[in-house]
């Protein structure tokens, strides 16, 4: 099965090992990179955007910007 993801990009992965009835086994999309969407979790969770900015400040979690690899 061929796959394309945001930052590994194209990559073919193996089909699995046994059958399945109905449609079988269907991949999910490509997870985003690790700490793209702190903000918006923090915010889900009822941190405030000062409460998500001081915990990524202190390195207690951290943001992807994008220009991270």
């Amino acid at each position: 099965m061929f796959h394309r993801h945001a930052t590994a990009g194209d990559f073919t992965e193996p089909a699995p090992p046994v059958a399945i009835d109905g449609d079988g086994f269907r991949p999910c999309e490509a997870v985003r990179p690790f700490a793209s969407d702190s903000r918006g979790v923090l915010g889900e969770l009822g941190f405030s955007s000062a409460e998500a900015d001081a915990l990524i400040a202190n390195d207690i979690t951290r943001q992807r910007t994008g220009e991270e690899e």
